[in-house]
């Protein structure tokens, strides 16, 4: 899933498994109804070189994945990881 307000940007050698989702989107706004302004913008993903993805993880908006770094199945992963 990618939003207009971010990039994914995947290293070299990295394997990533059937049904992970990487997203650097919420999917929809949230606005403030006073001003009208967003407040869930797009931040952009970083996956290192040499990472590895399980099957049905789930990486969220604003992470950064260390190179060598591994998520496991199923895991939901929102903060950054280091290498």
């Amino acid at each position: 899933v990618h939003g207009p307000g971010g990039t994914i940007a995947v290293g070299e050698r990295c394997r990533i498994a059937e049904g992970a989702l990487i997203t650097n989107t919420d999917a929809h706004g949230i606005y403030d109804r006073a001003t009208g302004r967003r407040l869930n913008y797009d931040r952009p993903v970083t996956i290192g070189s040499d990472v590895t993805i399980g099957r049905m993880v789930l990486i969220g908006k604003g992470v950064t994945i260390g190179h060598g770094a591994t998520a496991e199945d199923g895991a939901v992963v929102h903060g950054s990881v280091p290498d």
